[in-house]
């Protein structure tokens, strides 16, 4: 098992979800950071240094055998219009486990038969 994280540029994001929806990647989270570095600069007191960029991070749990495709769908959904978006770590996850099932490690990365909150759902009459 392996988490994927990404720093990707915020008008990249609705291209990169498309892209890994394509490829029925759906267990991530989406939250705001601040990077520095290469990129845009500013001037203090009389000096060039790089500024801060605002950056979405993008952690994706994934199984072994899905993570090349999660890392294609990425770069294709952050390259998409031009200049590429951002970077992307991978990391081995020891453990995972969910809480709202208790199903742990790979079984829980893997496929479900029905969406998350499915069971949520209320049929309306019309």
């Amino acid at each position: 098992m392996m988490l994927i994280v990404a720093v990707v540029c915020p008008e990249k994001l609705g291209p990169v979800l498309s892209a890994m929806n394509g490829r029925e990647v759906r267990l991530l989270s989406v939250c705001p950071v601040v990077t520095a570095g290469r990129g845009s600069t500013e001037i203090y007191r009389g000096r060039e240094v790089p500024g801060p960029q605002h950056r979405l991070r993008v952690e994706v749990a994934a199984n072994d055998d899905a993570v090349d495709g999660a890392i294609e769908a990425i770069a294709a959904g952050a390259g998409e219009g031009g200049r590429s978006g951002g970077e992307v770590f991978v990391v081995r996850l020891h453990e995972y486990a969910a809480f709202r099932d208790g199903e742990r490690d790979a079984v829980a990365l893997g496929p479900r038969t029905t969406p998350h909150h499915a069971h949520l759902r209320r049929e309306h009459a019309p």
